[in-house]
């Protein structure tokens, strides 16, 4: 009679057990999904939902100077999605920014085209060969899965379709993280430029910023974006008796809407990085 309790007690408890395991396994999945971060910017156009203005605004008589640039000898492309039944899709537009900037080196990446320009000694724009660059767009969105776990598209989504799209065309990619702490490492990033490699960033807030002689006036958006890098400013601020009281640095960056190229002030208060890769197909 004991050993038929003891049979039964063991059982209870090995089934508890399980269970307990089960659920804190199934607890860690839930919870590692829900902190996923899904990056949704990038439609047609300019994206304006959760923008908020900011200034830093100077004393009269300071003046704002640039001090240092590195950059990308030629640019960018300046892609952005022209097809209005795509949506969240700064993913999609960022990998065919960076399948663009490597085709120069890799031309059967894009099809029947050259994304670079040899002639002008540019990248050419989206209106000389938009057939093909929508192509490259609409195959990322469904390489990446985008949407269909949640609204846009997750950081696992974007390597996992670029390598698909990568191996297909017999090339790899590889990156090198420039993440520091919460900041970017700004002596690789200057490096990678000056070795002609954009960089890739990923951001749950970003920002849009102007310049006029005292005053930076700061559009800054919670829309977890995407977008490629492709140069480096340091500026300093100097009172009106010449004296220095400041100075930031700002990302030059193509963010895939309306095929503009923005400055993102680096800043804690109006940028969350998430990562940041050098990225490089060969």
């Amino acid at each position: 009679m004991q050993r038929k309790i003891f049979a039964k007690i063991s059982s209870v408890l090995v089934l508890t057990a399980l269970i307990a395991i089960i659920f804190t396994y199934s607890f860690s999945v839930f919870a590692d999904e829900d902190d996923t971060i899904y990056y949704v910017g990038g439609n047609t156009g300019v994206n304006t939902l959760g923008t908020v203005n900011y200034y830093k605004n100077y004393a009269e008589g300071s003046r704002i100077v640039q001090y240092e640039y590195v950059g990308l000898p030629n640019g960018c492309p300046l892609y952005y999605n022209n097809n209005p039944s795509l949506t969240n899709c700064c993913a999609n537009v960022t990998g065919a920014m960076l399948i663009g900037f490597y085709d120069r080196y890799n031309e059967n990446l894009i099809p029947n085209v050259s994304a670079y320009n040899a002639g002008y000694n540019v990248y050419s724009p989206m209106g000389w060969i938009a057939n093909e660059i929508q192509s490259i767009i609409n195959d990322l969105y469904m390489k990446m899965g985008t949407n269909t776990i949640k609204p846009g598209a997750s950081e696992s989504q974007f390597f996992n379709g670029m390598e698909q799209f990568c191996n297909a065309k017999n090339l790899n990619i590889e990156t090198e993280s420039v993440k520091y702490n919460n900041g970017l490492n700004f002596s690789s990033i200057k490096q990678a430029f000056s070795n002609n490699k954009p960089v890739v960033v990923f951001a749950s807030k970003h920002n849009t910023i102007s310049i006029r002689s005292n005053v930076v006036n700061i559009v800054c958006s919670d829309i977890p974006h995407i977008f490629v890098a492709s140069g480096y400013y340091q500026y300093k601020v100097y009172s009106s008796a010449n004296i220095l009281i400041d100075e930031f640095y700002v990302l030059r960056a193509s963010k895939g809407i309306a095929g503009a190229v923005d400055a993102i002030i680096v800043d804690s208060d109006y940028f969350t990085i998430d990562n940041a890769y050098i990225f490089e197909i060969g």
